[in-house]
């Protein structure tokens, strides 16, 4: 049984073989057409709309910013402080991308 997924901006669904974008909507992961996510980007309302989550871009993006922030703690002074701030934050883009690959595209 395949899993239904549905256009945030037409509601119409979306094929999982055919090209889709997920992309974040401030905090909430949505998924659009590819014609439906070029109007939606077209927008004034959309200024929070991110880059979509599930493109190989994304996932260098998630990758290198990882590695930058390790490589910050282990030579930044106040190691603790700044680690745990700097993996929350590493966290999110880790946790947005695999949300969006066992969701989605799996």
């Amino acid at each position: 049984m395949e899993k239904e997924i549905h256009c945030n901006r037409c509601y119409g669904e979306i094929n999982p073989k055919e090209s889709f974008v997920v992309t974040t909507d401030l905090l909430k992961v949505v998924t659009y057409h590819d014609d439906c996510y070029a109007k939606e980007l077209k927008t004034q309302n959309k200024f929070f709309l991110s880059e979509p989550l599930n493109t190989n871009i994304a996932t260098l993006h998630v990758v290198v910013g990882n590695i930058f922030i390790i490589a910050l703690i282990f030579f930044s002074d106040p190691p603790l402080l700044l680690g745990i701030i700097l993996l929350i934050i590493g966290g999110i883009g880790i946790f947005y991308r695999l949300y969006s690959w066992f969701k989605y595209e799996r």
